[in-house]
């Protein structure tokens, strides 16, 4: 059986926003443009995947470096590199 092939990404947490009215999934997409605005024109590809932000890197981008990046941005709890498979 081969092996499949894992892609680097980035796994973001948004950090607790505690608001009224529903207005989390805004600010939840909002927190995602400005991610991808971060890693524009590296090939990254940003979505939303159960209360996480996904950074899934083209392939030559230096992770840690746009890690870093990310990890400035308000509003940004925690950031780990992973593969996605």
């Amino acid at each position: 059986m081969a092996e499949s092939p894992r892609r680097p990404a980035i796994i973001v947490a948004a950090s607790e926003i505690m608001l009224k009215g529903g207005n989390r999934p805004r600010y939840e997409r909002l927190l995602a443009r400005n991610i991808a605005d971060a890693v524009s024109g590296r090939g990254a590809k940003v979505y939303r995947r159960q209360a996480r932000i996904i950074v899934e890197l083209g392939g030559s981008e230096d992770a840690e470096e746009l890690a870093l990046r990310i990890s400035r941005i308000p509003g940004v709890r925690w950031v780990r590199i992973g593969y996605l498979i």
